[in-house]
């Protein structure tokens, strides 16, 4: 009787499995950057769908009583009131979800009123109540509120008032809860931390359509903008837009975009902010 031995198996040699190990490394660099470059479009997506619904909750206010958003706590009294975020989350369904930019949700320790970079969110502390607070990724075009002196004109006090619906700003990006732009105003110099002053140094922030490691940390003159910020509009649209054309919108009444934009001159706040 022949007795036959099984077959003999041949497992990986260690170079084989060093070949197969480099190869798993390669394609995860390779596959990498594509999955974080999906992600990133979708948190944009995503930002710009709050920033949409945000817009029509606000024009649902408008046309409800009447004027743009007051800047009153709008309950009959005369003592000042807590944003927009407390006047559009009280009166209207799921906006209180809509505050925070998948790309800046976290309130950094410390933080007092505005952000502390592009990557978190402000905080307002009540003005009416000294127990509560209110966090958010995004601003409100200051020139919308209704209710304040407008000595030049500027304001926005009735929304029909709003001459180019597509063209003006309604909510955008921001490390603080609300901005008033003009035509004098300058970006941020760090486009990463922001600035408080002038308005424009509250949204210039390269949150969008940049990789992290090429944001602009000391912008000087009038040296192109790179990034981009996610805006609504009166009309109801959302959109991305680069930074460097943000002067291009019509900010506020009577607006006229400048020939030139004006040069960076906003710093960036102190971080901790001083209470």
């Amino acid at each position: 009787m022949t007795f036959r031995h099984p077959p003999k198996l041949s497992g990986f040699t260690l170079m084989e499995l060093m070949v197969v190990i480099a190869i798993i490394a390669i394609l995860a660099a390779l596959l990498l950057p594509v999955l974080s470059s999906g992600k990133g479009r979708a948190q944009a997506i995503k930002c710009v769908s709050n920033l949409h619904q945000l817009a029509i909750a606000a024009t649902l206010y408008s046309h409800d009583f009447d004027k743009a958003v007051a800047y009153t706590d709008d309950l009959g009294t005369p003592k000042a009131g807590d944003i927009w975020l407390s006047l559009l989350s009280r009166d209207y369904a799921n906006v209180d979800a809509l505050r925070l930019c998948p790309l800046a949700q976290q309130v950094a320790d410390g933080t007092y009123w505005y952000a502390e970079d592009m990557n978190h969110a402000w905080l307002f502390k009540s003005l009416v109540d000294p127990n509560k607070s209110y966090t958010g990724s995004y601003a409100l075009n200051g020139w919308f509120y209704s209710g304040l002196p407008n000595p030049n004109g500027y304001y926005f006090t009735k929304f029909s008032s709003v001459q180019n619906p597509s063209m003006t700003p309604f909510f955008c990006d921001s490390i603080w809860a609300d901005v008033w732009p003009d035509e004098t105003s300058g970006p941020a110099i760090d486009l990463f931390r922001g600035a408080v002053n002038p308005d424009f140094g509250r949204i210039t922030i390269a949150r969008h359509g940049i990789a992290a490691g090429n944001v602009q940390r000391a912008v000087s003159g009038t040296t192109p903008l790179l990034g981009s910020i996610n805006l609504s509009f009166a009309d109801g649209h959302a959109e991305q837009s680069k930074l460097q054309s943000l002067w291009g919108y019509s900010w506020h009444l009577n607006y006229v975009p400048p020939a030139i934009r004006p040069a960076a001159s906003g710093q960036p706040p102190p971080w901790p902010p001083t209470p």
